[in-house]
């Protein structure tokens, strides 16, 4: 009888080292509006109730130990992130090991551009067809990210970029013709091929009139998480536009 349980427990134990194996995660942390590395703050929990805290270096590189055969779910959640989520699943090769994953995570710049759709027909102030999910887009970061803070802006149609040809600039010349020889007649300069801008404007009744458009569409949302404004220039892209508003820490004074 003691020989069989002493059997059994020889074949236990190496189970439940195989089950502990430890592993590191690392890997990077970028912003994925810039793609440039973040400095981030994220919760994990396991699937077997553990939780722990991390966080990337201003490389946006981190670690983290964790347990084989678990699924670890990533949290990304501060006044300057938007909230995401990411679950991990750590493969249980009964010794340790280091797991490479890198996080893509949005980190709010003030000033950066979220959206930009082409929200009004031209010369008017009536909705597109792109409006509804610009207004659902917005209202859904704003529901779930409590911090956040919007400028919403209404601006001219988009402006277009017009490609013109321009004779290029002449070489100087840098010796003169021996005497007897006859210059060699140049071929005129090739013309290049250059971008310019050109502004598509409305009237600024036209801009008051999409702005009041934002405004009802976001009646429903507290006020201190947006602000609406007019902006007499074309954006590429579109005629509505939403900006991060001030990013700013809520425990800070």
């Amino acid at each position: 009888m003691i020989q069989t349980a002493l059997v059994i427990l020889l074949l236990f134990v190496p189970f439940v080292t195989f089950a502990q194996s430890t592993v590191v995660l690392q890997g990077k942390i970028y912003n994925k509006f810039t793609g440039k590395p973040a400095s981030v703050e994220f919760n994990v929990s396991s699937s077997g109730g553990e939780k722990s805290k991390g966080k990337s270096d201003v490389n946006g590189d981190y670690q983290q130990t964790v347990k084989a055969g678990e699924t670890y779910t990533i949290k990304f959640r501060n006044y300057n992130v938007l909230n995401q989520t990411e679950e991990v699943f750590i493969e249980n090769k009964g010794k340790y090991y280091e797991k490479d994953h890198d996080f893509r995570v949005g980190v709010l710049e003030q000033g950066f551009s979220l959206f930009a759709v082409h929200g009004f027909e031209n010369k008017t102030a009536n909705p597109t067809s792109s409006f509804n999910s610009l207004i659902a887009e917005a209202k859904t970061l704003l529901k779930e990210n409590r911090t956040l803070k919007l400028e919403i802006v209404a601006a001219y149609d988009e402006s277009k970029i017009v490609k013109k040809s321009a004779p290029a600039k002449k070489a100087d010349a840098k010796s003169k013709p021996k005497k007897g020889k006859s210059k060699a007649v140049e071929a005129p300069p090739a013309s290049v091929e250059m971008e310019e801008i050109v502004q598509s404007p409305v009237s600024d009744a036209i801009l008051e009139a999409r702005k009041s458009v934002l405004e009802s569409s976001f009646s429903d949302v507290e006020k201190k998480q947006i602000t609406f404004s007019t902006r007499k220039e074309g954006v590429q892209g579109g005629n509505a536009i939403i900006y991060v508003g001030e990013v700013k820490d809520p425990f800070q004074k």
